[in-house]
């Protein structure tokens, strides 16, 4: 070879590496932009989702107002709940930087908790008051005024106003009228509409006043993003696969939490607030589709128990479950001393083909969960059944821990019951005799329910 073209070597090289890197930075370029188009589509759809649940959700709370037959008001309360918590997950699912629809995220959560309580209420054979009617309408027009301006978002999204991979990337940051685009500002206007409505304060189980609650379940130093980062990506169920956690911002609610969102590359995420303060999980939800049913209830509730032990949660034990599209809902409350602690309850998601964990709700177990004194019973379990009616077949007993809507705790005696074919839980208060609370279970076709 001649010297001449020895000097020609590096040259060659030069501009071999130079089409090598040009090619590596296309592919590189193009996987951000397939990235980012994935997750433009997935927020896309989050955001259409929404709008369609709270209009049904205005639609429903309308029949509510009109409607005067109990049969039709069990269905209308349960579907207005049903609504309400879509559209919360919905919300979830958004790039949004809290507390920019702290307000609007309040609102869902109370429509539910009020349709529920005003179903058990039907359920039970009483009417709603005239009082529950205007809390009612309340709860309609609030509904209608946030159908609006999500209505005109869709306007915004559907032409191309706002890009939602830009959208994202400026979630973490403070949300001000001046200097964003159309989108954010319908955003800022949408939950300053809300605060215009007062929050609305009512007596029953899932009272307002509990957001007022200091969590007892909370403690220790506070974290960091990156230490967040690493506790959501150990505790999610990811499978085989390699994933990855990515910060998505800061969520001021009861309890003050980094959201993070947990994804395998090029695949829909897994979002969880981790507690600034402490580090625990308050919830996760993998939002996948399960197209198939391969496992039974009783091997779902195993892998669910399996999971909750495996984080450390502890004595835990199973209360009740539901089945929905291929998704088990398990409960769970703490078990103290041999005590059923209910207000301690983390709620489960497990995916009936596989028993993958797509969701756990920690919120009930944070605010309540606490060494308790459990004091020494003054009535034993044979006086306390001679509290149940004699024609009532006990089947059988336990002692546990109820909450009250005072923020009370009371210490009972839990019967199974039986009568003509229904089943019910009676509990009988175990330092007074006294009868507290009666709930029939109901079991249906897709799991345990008590009312």
């Amino acid at each position: 070879m001649t010297k001449r073209s020895y000097m020609a070597v590096p040259f060659v090289l030069g501009a071999l590496l130079l089409i090598l890197t040009g090619y590596w930075g296309y592919t590189q370029n193009e996987s951000r932009k397939n990235l980012q188009t994935n997750l433009g589509n997935r927020y896309q759809m989050a955001f259409l989702d929404l709008s369609t649940h709270v209009e049904k959700l205005q639609v429903l709370l309308a029949k509510g107002l009109v409607s005067s037959s109990p049969e039709q008001d069990l269905v209308i309360f349960s579907d207005i709940r049903n609504e309400a918590t879509s559209a919360q997950g919905d919300l979830g699912q958004l790039p949004l930087a809290n507390p920019a629809l702290t307000r609007t995220n309040q609102y869902l959560s109370q429509v539910g908790d009020f349709a529920y309580t005003l179903n058990k209420q039907r359920a039970r054979g009483k009417a709603p008051t005239d009082e529950d009617w205007d809390k009612l309408a309340q709860l309609q027009e609030q509904a209608g005024a946030l159908n609006q301006e999500l209505k005109k978002m869709e306007v915004t999204v559907a032409d191309g106003a706002f890009n939602w991979g830009e959208f994202r990337r400026e979630a973490n940051e403070e949300l001000a009228v001046k200097g964003r685009k159309r989108g954010q500002i319908n955003l800022v206007k949408l939950e300053r509409n809300m605060e215009q409505f007062p929050v609305l304060i009512y007596d029953g189980p899932f009272s307002d006043h509990l957001e007022r609650v200091k969590p007892r379940g909370i403690k220790g130093k506070v974290v960091s993003r990156e230490k967040a980062r690493n506790i959501a990506l150990q505790f999610v169920d990811k499978g085989e696969e390699k994933w990855q956690a990515v910060y998505r911002g800061k969520v001021n609610g009861k309890i003050p939490a980094h959201r993070i969102e947990v994804k395998p590359t090029g695949a829909a995420g897994v979002f969880a607030d981790i507690s600034i303060q402490g580090g625990k999980i308050i919830w996760f939800l993998n939002p996948r589709t399960v197209d198939k049913e391969n496992l039974t209830m009783e091997q779902a509730r195993q892998k669910a128990a399996n999971f909750l032990t495996s984080r450390g949660y502890g004595k835990m034990a199973p209360t009740y479950s539901v089945k929905q599209q291929n998704i088990a809902y398990f409960s769970f409350a703490y078990l103290q001393d041999n005590v059923l602690v209910y207000p301690d309850l983390i709620k489960v998601r497990v995916a009936l083909d596989n028993g993958q964990i797509l969701g756990i709700e920690a919120m009930g177990y944070l605010m309540s969960h606490a060494p308790r004194k459990i004091p020494e019973a003054k009535v034993s379990r044979e006086q306390a059944r001679t509290m149940i009616h004699p024609r009532l077949d006990v089947q059988a007993a336990r002692m546990v821990i109820i909450p009250t809507e005072t923020l009370k705790e009371i210490f009972c005696y839990e019967f199974k019951v039986m009568l003509n074919g229904q089943q019910f839980l009676i509990y009988i208060n175990a330092l007074t005799g006294q009868q507290e609370k009666i709930l029939e279970v109901i079991d249906t076709p897709n799991g345990t329910l008590t009312m």
